[in-house]
């Protein structure tokens, strides 16, 4: 009984509900924080047991309790998704092409195959032992190196706040039948500390009203630049006869929004004229990477 507890304790079986739990998890959060370590260490204190036991380490499932209807092959499957999908949730801290990704999800695999690929089965324990550990580590090396790149990052973040003034995105489609098209997602970022006040609606003529565009600049007769945030006309039922009424609403600042790409995950979290903090870290390992508040 207390074999098959060490066992299904360090089973690949419990890390890969560790690595489900690990999926739920915000990658901020100090939970993820000790799931990640707890994920790396469980094959290192699987290997130190069995040393210290002088007993072989089984090769995937061979030696565990049965499974049922449920096939090796399709849970060596669901480990490869799962680990991919770990991989990106990892990964989705940092702002990487899809090249990067795609190298360091083949990466481990290749990096195994040109060092252990081709030698034949060791015949002694500890080199079997040894072996398997290696294999393990070689695909959570990356993923781990990288979460605790900002996982235990306490230093002190470079904190720059900007206002929100509008969202968008476009839709691109290609021939490619493998990808038909793509969604890109845009903020249109204005520093807070270039906005001298609050927005406000100003009664301007016909002519400036026609004169300038929706987030485009305007100064008025105030001599203040503004940022045109909105616009409208209609008729003022106060006058007699009734005439037409224009009106700007005027953010100050003297600096036009810059547009940025930003992934989905941040565009659903905020919306126009909200305020976003981008906080820009060393990283512990000296990777730098940027977090949104």
């Amino acid at each position: 009984m207390k074999n098959l507890l060490c066992r299904v304790s360090f089973s690949a079986i419990t890390r890969m509900v560790l690595g489900i739990a690990l999926l739920f998890t915000d990658q901020l959060s100090v939970t993820f924080r000790y799931l990640i370590v707890v994920i790396f260490l469980l094959p290192v204190i699987r290997y130190i047991l069995h040393a210290w036991q002088q007993t072989e380490m089984d090769v995937f499932f061979a030696g565990y309790p049965k499974l049922g209807v449920v096939s090796h092959f399709f849970i060596l499957a669901g480990i490869a998704v799962l680990y991919v999908l770990v991989l990106a949730h990892v990964l989705e801290i940092y702002t990487t092409s899809y090249f990067w990704w795609i190298l360091i999800i083949i990466a481990p695999a290749i990096g195994w195959y040109l060092l252990f690929g081709k030698d034949p089965a060791p015949t002694k324990v500890h080199e079997h032992n040894k072996r398997a550990l290696l294999r393990t580590l070689a695909f959570y090396i990356i993923p781990f190196f990288f979460a605790l790149n900002y996982a235990f990052d306490f230093s002190t973040p470079t904190v720059t706040r900007y206002y929100i003034t509008r969202s968008d995105h476009t839709t691109h489609v290609f021939n490619d039948p493998d990808i038909s098209e793509i969604d890109i997602y845009y903020f249109y970022l204005l520093p807070a500390e270039s906005m001298t006040g609050p927005t406000r609606w100003q009664t301007v003529p016909a002519n400036d009203y026609y004169g300038v565009k929706d987030y485009g600049p305007y100064k008025g007769k105030d001599s203040v630049n503004y940022l045109v945030m909105d616009k409208w006309k209609g008729r003022d039922s106060a006058a007699v006869p009734f005439r037409e009424r224009f009106q700007l609403e005027l953010l100050p600042t003297n600096v036009l929004p810059v547009r940025q790409t930003v992934p989905f995950s941040l565009y659903k979290r905020f919306k126009d004229g909200d305020y976003l903090n981008k906080e820009e870290h060393r990283g512990l390992l000296g990777i730098k990477w940027v977090s949104y508040h």
